[in-house]
């Protein structure tokens, strides 16, 4: 495989179950392979929130956590697939449930 260049910075990179490699940098979710690099979702986040990880979960499903620079705001977590996100968690509201003084 040739060399690739992959929008940068790079916040997070996994590796597939396929074989490919997955990395964010912050506003996309790129997959490098043999092809070359495929941006797969351009995520539309809130001002100061960024996609900044990322875990392969198979059969061509990606989970991603997006979050901010403001104790957790805008921090959820999305299931990625065929380059639709889907929300499964609101990660904002589990650390103010577990965590309330942080936010005080």
């Amino acid at each position: 495989m040739d060399a690739v260049e992959v929008p940068g910075p790079i916040l997070d990179i996994a590796t597939t179950d396929a074989g490919t490699i997955l990395t964010t940098n912050g506003v996309t979710l790129d997959e490098i392979s043999a092809d070359g690099v495929a941006t797969l979702l351009q995520f539309s986040l809130p001002p100061r929130t960024t996609a900044n990880g990322l875990a392969d979960a198979g059969n061509g499903v990606t989970v991603v956590a997006t979050g901010g620079a403001d104790l957790a705001a805008g921090s959820k977590l999305w299931r990625v697939e065929n380059g639709v996100a889907e929300l499964i968690g609101d990660l904002r509201t589990l650390e103010t449930a577990l965590d309330p003084d942080a936010f005080m």
